[in-house]
C-alpha cells in the first residue's frame, strides 16, 4: 500500500497515462476435493512523459474455500531513457527463455504458488535496478536484485498446495537477506537470411531454487542458498520453424546440502498456416536436469522437468472471437508420471473472454507433485476487460 501512495505524485507529473483492468469469476472442480469459487483481477497503469515511463501492475484474488485472498503489487518501476541507455528501478518481472512448456533460464523471479503452481507466467516481482546499453543488434544489461523475499504457499489442505504439511514462510537464508544478487545479460540478434536471438547470462547471488527443511516435527521452512549461474537461451527461425534451446550450469557456492547441477532443454516449434482456415502450431521439447553429486533432490517444482518430453499443439480458428485451443502433455521418461493440459479460450462482445481448462496429473512420483497425485482440475473462467 505504501508503494501505491508513492506512485500518486509520480502520476501527477506525467501527462500521458494509459492502462487497463480485468475482472474474472472462476469456478474450479477437483476430483478429490470440494469445488472452489474465485474472484480475481488485475489493474495495469502506464504513465509517460518525454523519456520517462512509470508502470504499476496490481492483482488481487479471493477464494471461497481454501483461505486464499490477497492484493499483490506485481510490478512497480520507472524506466529512464538516455541516448542509447535505459535505466530501471523498482519491482519488476522478467521473462528469460524461449521454450513453450518450461524455461530453465527464467530464474529472475520466484513462482507465485498462491495463483497457480502450474502457470509459469505467475511470478513474484523483485525489487531491483538495472542499466542497459543498446547498439545495433546487441544489448548489454547489468542489474542487481536488492534482497530475497518470503514466498507464500497455499494452505496445506488446498488441492494445489505443493506440500501437505504446515509451512513457516519465514525464509531461512545462507547469508543476510539484503545480500544482493547481481547479473549480466548480453543479447545478440540477427535478421539476415536466418533470424536468431541469443542471450548469455551470468548471475551471482541467491539461486531461484529453494529447498525445504524441518522447522519442527510438524512444520517445514524454506531455505535460500547462494550460487553462481551460467546460462544461455537461443532461438533460430528458418522457414517458419523455430529451433530453440536453453542451458544452465549452477555452481553452488558453499551450501553442503545442495549439489551443483546443470539443465539442458531443446525444442522445435512449427506453425502451419491456413488449414481449412485455421493456423496450427506444433511443439516438441525435451528437458534434462542432472545433479553433479548425489545430495538433496526433488525439492523444487522445476525438477518435474528432469528427463521429460513435452508435446503440444495450439490451434487458432481465426474467427472473430480469436478462438484458441491448446493441448499438451508432459511425459517423464524415467517413470510413468504424466501431466495433461487442455485449454479452450474465446472472446465474445469484444471485452469478455471465456476460458475452460482441464489439468490432469497421473502417477506423480516427484516429492512436490506427490500431493497432486492422480488429480484432475477443471477450470471455467469468465473475464471482463476494461
Amino acid at each position: 500500500m505504501k508503494s501505491l501512495l508513492i506512485l500518486i505524485p509520480i502520476l501527477t507529473f506525467l501527462n500521458a497515462v494509459d492502462g487497463h483492468s480485468n475482472f474474472s469469476i472462476q469456478k474450479t472442480y477437483y476430483n478429490k476435493s470440494v469445488p472452489e469459487s474465485q474472484i480475481h483481477g488485475n489493474t495495469y497503469i502506464e504513465a509517460k512523459q518525454d523519456k520517462t515511463t512509470s508502470k504499476i501492475d496490481v492483482d488481487y484474488r479471493f477464494s471461497s474455500s481454501y483461505d486464499k485472498q490477497y492484493i499483490n503489487l506485481k510490478e512497480f518501476y520507472t524506466i529512464q531513457e538516455y541516448k542509447d541507455y535505459l535505466f530501471s528501478i523498482g519491482k519488476v518481472i522478467k521473462h528469460w527463455g524461449e521454450l513453450e512448456g518450461f524455461n530453465i533460464t527464467d530464474v529472475y523471479n520466484q513462482k507465485n504458488y498462491l495463483a497457480d503452481p502450474f502457470n509459469k507466467d505467475e511470478k513474484i516481482g523483485k525489487w531491483s535496478l538495472s542499466a542497459s546499453k543498446y547498439s545495433k543488434n546487441q544489448i548489454l544489461e547489468l542489474g542487481m536484485k536488492f534482497y530475497e523475499a518470503n514466498q507464500k504457499l497455499p494452505h496445506k489442505k488446498a488441492p494445489y498446495s505443493p506440500i501437505p504439511v504446515n509451512y513457516n514462510r519465514k525464509l531461512q537464508l545462507e547469508d543476510s537477506r539484503k545480500t544482493p544478487t547481481v547479473y549480466a545479460r548480453y543479447t545478440v540478434t540477427t535478421d539476415d537470411n536466418i533470424e536468431s536471438d541469443t542471450s548469455f547470462i551470468v548471475q551471482s547471488g541467491y539461486d531461484n531454487k529453494r529447498y525445504f527443511s524441518p522447522k519442527d516435527k510438524n512444520t517445514l521452512v524454506q531455505n535460500a542458498y547462494r550460487a553462481n549461474k551460467y546460462m544461455i537461451h537461443s532461438n533460430v527461425n528458418y522457414n517458419d520453424t523455430f529451433i530453440k534451446g536453453e542451458a544452465s550450469y549452477t555452481d553452488v557456492i558453499n551450501n553442503k546440502v545442495v549439489s551443483d547441477y546443470h539443465q539442458v532443454a531443446v525444442g522445435v516449434e512449427k506453425t502451419v498456416y491456413d488449414i481449412i482456415g485455421m493456423d496450427v502450431g506444433l511443439y516438441t521439447e525435451y528437458y534434462k536436469y542432472k545433479y553433479k553429486e548425489k545430495k538433496l533432490e526433488n525439492q523444487d517444482m522445476s525438477e518435474v522437468y528432469n528427463n521429460d518430453v513435452f508435446l503440444a499443439m495450439k490451434v487458432n480458428l481465426n474467427d472473430v472471437g480469436n478462438t484458441e485451443l491448446k493441448a499438451g502433455v508432459l511425459v517423464d521418461l524415467d517413470s510413468s508420471e504424466k501431466i495433461f493440459k487442455v485449454e479452450l479460450k474465446s472472446r465474445i462482445k469484444d471485452k469478455v473472454v471465456l476460458k475452460g481448462e482441464v489439468l490432469k496429473i497421473k502417477d506423480a512420483k516427484n516429492s512436490l507433485l506427490s500431493n497432486f497425485k492422480d488429480t484432475t482440475r477443471t477450470n471455467f473462467d469468465a473475464t471482463y476487460n476494461f
